[in-house]
């Protein structure tokens, strides 16, 4: 197999070559599969299956076989069925030797590096390409082998002679996909002083993954590039690369991307105010994890539901969310999100009224930001420590303290961390949580101060609002009404679910046809009255407050569809 990936036009050119033959060869079987492999897993595996099957009759070709087996390997690491895509790599790899084809070592090797992300292995990914030095595969591995330097600690901040990598256009895929590649490592190396120009390599590299089917790394790319712009308050751009990469990652359908996906799409609902939608999808991505062994993504994805719901003022809610993103997360891996994870349980602690246990999530917090030089941080742990002690004014002060509150103490502390970073900028909430704090404390000229800065900075945040908010929101939410749900609803979703009666789930399936109570009456054959008492009653057990809301959460759970 000459080419590690091929572009759109010639997979197209592949297929209908296959249409136009009354009998499929094996090599054109073999050669489709492997280049739909991240485009189509389904369908990889399908042609794969009638692959094997004319190799059953047609005697051992071992090359093809090997290039099979390498597709299984692929689409199962692409689907983190781990055990099974090593196997497949393991008997690969058991054929090599004899096989004759030279680009099926660095094949292999790539998998590998696929397959080790997958896992979590960042030591064995950084192994298999350093190993792949030579060999038609090589340039993709340099590539791949320089953005996993990039983002390692303290190697991602030099610039280099970025405008080199540009001096000759790629001519064929495997070199479109190397340079993909390239351009994610020149965006970790721009990120620290040029955000908005890595955001514009990222989605640079992501065009030119998708252009050569590697889909995996195009999702990652575009999810780069949303964070970015989405830290920068320029929510349009961040929605139009979650919207690329939500793209990709159905079209793949492999339920990790699409679930990482819909959890970004949550959190930047969450920063906008839409805090239902944000909670639905971030719901809908659980559901998708479901599918798969727990990952750090599924962890992310837990986290940032507690979020959401601590925003609700679900603070029950937010502590079992919390619970769970810390207990998937375990070890000490991703040393920086465990540290995140426990300064958010903090916030959730004292506000479900729990402040010792809170003081003792951040000193768990504190350790982890002292073993791991995650100085950073402690922005966030000064942040939480004012909240805890405004909610709860009787806990003992910080020794040394010389503000007149605890509370004020450590939000200053907070700003003047936050000026030390280049193009920080004091948030409203911030000013105005000074700005109370002061008035609380009897400084009425420290209250007007600070308040006025909480309006200037308000200004500023309101500039930067979308531009059209109502078709921004349509275009995060644009698969959230009928989209068939990826897996299970989580148990107490679920549990809500079973206490709905049969009448009510009908009710519910009118109710999404957005008829009006007179409609569903007729519908049913009931009266008006009765209508609003089984919508009394499904408000109050779907824990819902409007009649939108109760469309939203049975959409967001996949009930609609079982409904219809």
């Amino acid at each position: 197999m000459r080419d590690f990936c091929i572009g759109a036009a010639a997979l197209k050119r592949l297929e209908a070559e296959l249409a136009a033959k009354a009998a499929a060869t094996l090599p054109l079987l073999v050669e489709l599969a492997w280049h739909l492999r991240q485009r189509d897993g389904r369908q990889a595996l399908a042609l794969a299956d009638r692959a094997q099957r004319l190799l059953a009759s047609d005697g051992a070709d071992l090359a093809l076989r090997a290039r099979l087996h390498l597709v299984r390997a692929e689409v199962d690491a692409f689907w983190s069925r781990i055990d099974s895509a090593e196997r497949w790599l393991a008997e690969a790899r058991t054929l090599l030797p004899e096989a004759g084809d030279p680009s099926l070592a660095g094949d292999a090797l790539l998998i590998e590096a696929l397959l080790a992300r997958a896992a979590g292995d960042h030591a064995r990914e950084l192994r298999a390409c350093e190993v792949l030095t030579q060999g038609p595969r090589a340039p993709i591995a340099a590539a791949m082998l320089a953005l996993l330097r990039a983002a390692m600690p303290g190697q991602g901040t030099d610039s280099g002679n970025d405008d080199a990598d540009d001096a000759n256009d790629p001519v064929d895929s495997d070199e479109l996909a190397a340079a993909s590649y390239a351009n994610a490592a020149r965006a970790l190396r721009r990120l620290p002083h040029d955000p908005p120009a890595a955001a514009g390599l990222f989605r640079r590299a992501a065009v030119q993954a998708v252009e050569t089917g590697l889909l995996r790394h195009a999702v990652i790319c575009d999810l780069n590039a949303a964070d970015i712009w989405r830290d920068l308050a320029d929510y349009d751009a961040a929605a139009a690369c979650l919207n690329g990469a939500e793209q990709a990652a159905e079209r793949s359908q492999a339920p990790v991307l699409v679930a990482t996906c819909r959890t970004r799409i949550g959190c930047l609902l969450r920063h906008l105010g839409h805090l239902s939608p944000s909670r639905g999808m971030l719901v809908s991505a659980l559901r998708c994890f479901a599918l798969i062994p727990p990952c750090l993504n599924t962890a992310n994805a837990w986290y940032d539901l507690a979020l959401t719901l601590i925003e609700m003022g679900r603070a029950a809610e937010a502590l079992e969310a919390i619970g769970k993103a810390i207990s998937i997360h375990g070890g000490s891996v991703h040393p920086l999100n465990l540290t995140m994870y426990r300064i958010a349980r903090a916030r959730i602690l004292a506000r479900a009224g729990d402040p010792v246990a809170a003081l003792a999530a951040i000193e768990q917090a504190r350790q982890l930001i002292d073993d791991h030089g995650l100085a950073a941080l402690m922005l966030s742990v000064d942040e939480a420590l004012a909240e805890i002690h405004r909610t709860h004014c009787l806990l003992p002060p910080p020794q040394g303290m010389k503000a007149p509150s605890a509370a004020i103490h450590y939000a200053l502390s907070a700003l003047r961390r936050g000026l030390r970073i280049e193009g920080w900028k004091a948030p409203a909430s911030m000013c105005q949580f000074l700005a109370q704090a002061w008035a609380e404390a009897g400084d009425l000229a420290q209250a007007y101060d600070y308040m006025q800065k909480a309006l200037e900075a308000k200004e500023l945040e309101l500039a930067m609002q979308p531009k059209n908010p109502k078709a921004l929101l349509r275009l995060l939410l644009r698969n959230g009404d009928g989209a068939a749900p990826l897996g299970e609803l989580p148990a107490d979703e679920s549990a809500l679910a079973q206490k709905l009666t049969p009448k009510e789930r009908e009710v519910m399936r009118l109710l999404a046809q957005h008829q009006s109570n007179k409609e569903i009456a007729l519908a049913m054959g009931i009266s008006g009255e009765t209508v609003k008492t089984h919508l009394r009653s499904i408000y109050t057990k779907l824990k819902v407050g409007t009649r939108r809301h109760a469309i939203a959460w049975a959409r967001n759970a996949g009930l609609v569809g079982q409904l219809a």
